[in-house]
């Protein structure tokens, strides 16, 4: 039988995955320290319109490679534009004031592009 999506999976995959969820129509940019990261299909995507690499990685103990693509959160702003120019919508999540910065709650601050700017 196989497993639900993210069963198993640790707790940044399991948050990734429930704030795509809310925004499956976005590429959602998760921030993981100093970087923004993108997975699945949305980092082919980034890897393809703004040419950075397009890596994997594991996403827990019996869960298949994850496709990432990143880019330092300094570079942010220019990388998002260039995505909206392309007809994106970018939804970027940032981790929750008082939680810890790489495994606790996540939570998107903003979304451009589309028809759902927000500041």
């Amino acid at each position: 039988m196989k497993k639900a999506e993210g069963e198993g999976a640790g707790p940044i995959r399991q948050h990734y995955l429930r704030i795509k969820s809310e925004y499956p129509d976005a590429i959602v940019l998760y921030r993981l320290g100093d970087f923004y990261e993108a997975f699945d299909d949305d980092a082919a995507t980034c890897a393809r319109v703004l040419d950075v690499v397009l890596t994997s990685r594991s996403a827990g103990r019996g869960q298949p490679r994850v496709r990432m693509a990143g880019f330092p959160v300094r570079w942010a702003q220019g990388y998002i534009d260039r995505l909206v120019t392309h007809g994106y919508t970018v939804a970027v999540a940032e981790s929750i004031a008082g939680q810890d910065e790489w495994f606790g709650e996540h939570a998107v601050g903003r979304v451009e592009g589309g028809n759902d700017e927000t500041p």
